[in-house]
């Protein structure tokens, strides 16, 4: 409730709300949405693109995780909070954040999720160019890639576990 004048609306998706829904293809979430937790679109097979509302301040665990389809997200302005591996196990060729967030970028369009305080690329698709200012990979950040090689840059510093899981095509 708003409190103005008494209407309802919808700050939070649940865990697993649409979990394994083949058939949902696209999305138009609410202006008001703040959370989606847990796994809330894991395993939605039609989901081409993205546009999260600029409300959105958490994303949980595993959120879209394996929702295969998914070809492109924006992560908008407000995002605080990316849980683990929210958007891996995809097929995704674009990840654009706002310019005007404080906790995460894409460096120069390069087509990853930085984590911007600690310098660490939280998820990467198969059109991204490492950043030479990245200095660790995160868990999982290129689970199932669809890329045959990639460039790491000189000041990496740390690779997470299961960096490059399920890389078939990683050659070099």
């Amino acid at each position: 409730n708003d409190g103005t004048n008494g209407e309802a609306y919808v700050t939070s998706i649940g865990g697993s709300a649409f979990e394994y829904d083949y058939d949902l293809v696209s999305i138009e979430l609410p202006y008001t949405i703040e959370t989606i937790d847990y796994y809330a679109f894991g395993d939605c097979g039609s989901i081409c693109s993205l546009t999260l509302p600029n409300s959105l301040k958490k994303i949980g665990d595993w959120a879209f995780f394996a929702s295969s389809q998914l070809a492109s997200v924006i992560i908008p302005k407000n995002l605080e909070e990316i849980g683990y591996q929210a958007f891996n196990f995809n097929s995704m060729s674009s990840i654009v954040v706002n310019e005007d967030n404080p906790y995460f970028d894409s460096r120069n369009n390069c087509n990853a999720l930085i984590e911007t305080a600690t310098n660490t690329l939280l998820t990467g698709c198969k059109n991204t160019v490492i950043p030479n200012t990245v200095t660790a990979i995160g868990d999982g950040a290129f689970s199932n890639c669809r890329f045959t090689s990639i460039q790491l840059p000189d000041n990496l510093k740390s690779i997470g576990n299961s960096a490059s899981e399920s890389c078939v095509y990683l050659a070099s």
